[in-house]
C-alpha cells in the first residue's frame, strides 16, 4: 500500500479521507449503486441519511437503505409522504404551472414544514457531531 498524505492507493483503488469532514447530512441521495461498497464501508464519520418514502428518484431500496447498511456510523431518517423534490423551495403559481413535477407534493405535505423539520434535525445532528 502506498500512502500519499491522506490518499491511500491499494490494488488500483484510491481512497481519500479528508480529515476536515467530521460528519455529513445527506438529503435524498441518488446513484448509490454506482458507489464502491468497500469505499462506503471505510466511512467512519457520523452520517444522517434523510429521504422521503415517496421519493421516486431516491428509492429507499436502491439508495438510502444501501448507504445505511454499508456505512456503520449512519442513521436513516425516513419522512412520510415526502418526495424527492419536496426538499426544493416552495413553488409559486407560475412554477406550479410550468414545473409541475418539481412543484407537486402529496396533499398532506407542506414544504415549509418539511424544511423546518429537516433543518432542525440537521442542526441538532451537527451540534452533536461537530
Amino acid at each position: 500500500m502506498l500512502h500519499l498524505g491522506h490518499t491511500k492507493i491499494k490494488a488500483g483503488m484510491i481512497q481519500r479521507q479528508d480529515t476536515r469532514i467530521k460528519s455529513a447530512y445527506l438529503l435524498a441521495p441518488v446513484h448509490t449503486p454506482a458507489l464502491d461498497t468497500q469505499s462506503l464501508n471505510s466511512i467512519n464519520i457520523p452520517i444522517t441519511i434523510a429521504v422521503g418514502n415517496s421519493d421516486a428518484q431516491s428509492r429507499l431500496t436502491t439508495n438510502a437503505n444501501i448507504l445505511k447498511e454499508q456505512i456503520t456510523n449512519s442513521r436513516l431518517e425516513v419522512l412520510d409522504k415526502v418526495g424527492h423534490y419536496t426538499f426544493l423551495a416552495p413553488c409559486g403559481f407560475k412554477g406550479k404551472m410550468v414545473l409541475a413535477e418539481l412543484c407537486s407534493d402529496h396533499s398532506d405535505i407542506e414544504r415549509k414544514e418539511i424544511h423546518k423539520k429537516v433543518s432542525e434535525d440537521a442542526a441538532d445532528f451537527f451540534k452533536n457531531h461537530l
